[in-house]
Formats: structure tokens, C-alpha cells, sequence
């Protein structure tokens, strides 16, 4: 917010292409002032370096400047020495190093962000705020608020929405995606169904009824990327699994099949388990070419292919 009396900031640079360029003190240095307050120092300039130049000394203002790191990256800022680089998900965020032209004795504290808590956050902007940033925006963020919290007297503070998050649709913002890279955590139960990816009962699961057609079956397994879906009717109980070589044998000959009854082609010998059988019971199922189905009782919990056991494995590694 600009000072009472002082034009807008639309104003104010509005005016950058007609405001001449001016020669600093420092050679290959040039500025463009666009607006300054005279009591209290304030300003707002474009400031332009010609190559090789640069700014060989520090120039200390009033603002207070802070830089957010990536977990893993940088000690740099607290012991002047770097580290090895860690790996992260957060996209557009930098490359792991410093750059020869950073002069880091303007930064006065860094703040280690993970992934998790960037994606926490960006989800929580757009939840409570109702703007969709990407992921790099859920790590500035976090840093402003880690910032915020440590001070003990109001402050303003300017952080970045630095892109926007309709290239994260399906990472970032899709709750599966999350789950299954260890980023949301669902309460474990201690069997099976700490296995299954999309929950039955939580709407999760992409399903047909035994009277749907071949057609919507086929729509419904490209519209969700799958290659297989459960057929339940309308109690909740898994009746069998139609997959995309059950589709193929009843309609390659005649496409009008596509109008059949998912019942008439789809797989009734189900391999089912409930949810306290052990990961043994699991790979037999799978040794015969079958996805298991968890059943409890009568209830259709969800399905566990050979993808999900190797994502609940990975996320239960133990850590270096």
C-alpha cells in the first residue's frame, strides 16, 4: 500500500518508459527513479547492469530480507559453507547452487522448507484464500510464515505467489498423488487396508455396476488411466473385476457389444482377502496373475495391485 498522497503504483510504473535511465557511481550501473519518498528514504527504482557489472559492496537499507532454502540444500546462509544437495519435488525452485553473482551478506536468515510442508501449504492458500499457486509458491509461503512467527512485534512482510497451480492438477493438488508419495497420512489400521490406495468407502474407488455398459465401463478406465475396475452393485459387495481384455474379447468382432451388459463379460472368480491376511497371502495373488480385492465380510474395502505394495514399501523404508 502506497503512503496517503503518494500516486498509486499502477501510476508509478506506468511511467518506466519515460523515465530516462541515469548513470550511478558504479560503472556499468544505471537506475531508472520512478518514485521516492523524501522523509522517510523510501523508494521504488529500476536498477540495470550492464555485463560484467555488479555491486562489489554491500548496500544496507531498512527492509528486512530473509531467503528460503529447500530441505537438504543449503547451510549456507547459517555457517558459510555448503553441503551436499538433497533432492526434492517442489518444481521451478532453483538449481543447488549459489550463483557467482549472489551477494549473500544481504540475507539475514534461511529456512529449511520440505516438501511436504510446501505442499501443505500451498493447499491451504487456495482452501483458505482461495488462490491457486504452484508448488515453489507453497515454499515461499512457508518461509514468510516461519518468519512471521518468530517475531515478537508486527511486521510487514512480502512474500511471492511465484506461478500458478493449474500444472499441478493432478500432483500436487490430487489427494491420490499425495498419498501415494507419502505427502498426506491416512491413520493406519495395522493390516491390509493400509495397502489400498483409493479407499471404497471414501468415494476413492472408480467403479461400474453389473448392469452399466461395456461402453461406460471402457470410458470410465480411460478417463481414470486404469486398465481394470471393480463391478459392485448397489449394497457395496464386489461382484467381480472387468479389465480391458474382457472388453476386448466381446466387442473385436462387433462394436455393437459395446452396448452389453458389464455382467456378460466381466471376471466373477475374484480373488478376495480380507484385511487380516499377511503381505504372503498378498504375493500369492499376484503369483496367479490376479489383483487381490480386500473384502471385510460382505463389505468391498478397495483393491491392492502390485503398484500399491510397492508404494507402501518404498514409503516405509528405513531412512538413511
Amino acid at each position: 500500500t502506497m503512503p496517503a498522497g503518494a500516486p498509486s503504483l499502477e501510476e508509478i510504473l506506468i511511467q518506466t518508459d519515460t523515465v530516462p535511465w541515469r548513470a550511478k557511481s558504479l560503472k556499468g550501473v544505471s537506475e531508472k527513479m520512478l518514485w521516492r519518498n523524501e522523509e522517510t528514504g523510501a523508494s521504488i527504482a529500476l536498477i540495470r547492469f550492464d555485463k560484467g557489472a555488479g555491486i562489489p559492496a554491500p548496500h544496507y537499507h531498512a527492509s528486512n530480507q530473509f531467503m528460503i532454502c529447500l530441505q537438504g540444500r543449503y547451510e549456507y546462509v547459517k555457517t558459510g559453507k555448503l553441503v551436499e544437495s538433497g533432492s526434492w519435488a517442489v518444481e521451478g525452485i532453483g538449481e543447488d547452487f549459489v550463483p557467482e553473482i549472489a551477494d549473500m551478506s544481504f540475507v539475514t536468515d534461511a529456512f529449511e522448507i520440505d516438501d511436504e510442508e510446501s505442499f501443505a501449504t500451498a493447499r491451504e492458500l487456495l482452501r483458505k484464500e482461495g488462490i491457486l499457486g504452484g508448488s515453489s509458491t507453497g515454499t515461499l509461503l512457508a518461509g514468510a510464515l516461519r518468519y512471521c512467527r518468530m517475531q515478537t512485534k508486527p511486521k510487514r512482510v512480502v512474500t511471492f505467489v511465484a506461478d500458478t497451480g493449474n500444472k499441478y492438477l493432478s500432483k500436487m493438488y490430487n489427494d491420490f498423488w499425495m498419498a501415494e508419495q507419502g505427502f498426506i497420512h491416512r491413520p493406519p489400521h495395522g493390516d491390509l487396508s493400509d495397502l489400498i490406495s483409493h479407499r471404497y468407502e471414501a468415494g476413492e474407488v472408480i467403479s461400474v455396476g453389473p448392469s452399466d455398459t461395456l461402453l461406460t465401463a471402457f470410458k470410465r478406465m480411460r478417463g481414470a488411466d486404469v486398465s481394470q475396475l471393480p463391478v459392485v452393485d448397489q449394497s457395496g459387495r464386489a461382484l467381480g473385476i472387468i479389465d480391458e481384455s474382457d472388453l476386448l474379447v466381446n466387442v473385436h468382432r462387433d462394436s455393437m457389444h459395446f452396448n452389453d451388459p458389464v455382467k456378460n463379460a466381466m471376471t466373477d472368480r475374484l480373488e478376495t482377502l480380507p484385511p487380516k491376511a499377511k503381505i504372503k497371502d498378498l504375493l500369492e495373488v499376484f503369483d496367479r496373475g490376479r489383483v487381490a480385492i480386500v473384502m471385510d465380510g460382505d463389505k468391498f474395502l478397495g483393491l491392492i495391485t502390485r503398484t500399491d505394495l510397492l508404494s507402501y514399501l518404498r514409503l516405509h523404508m528405513p531412512k538413511q
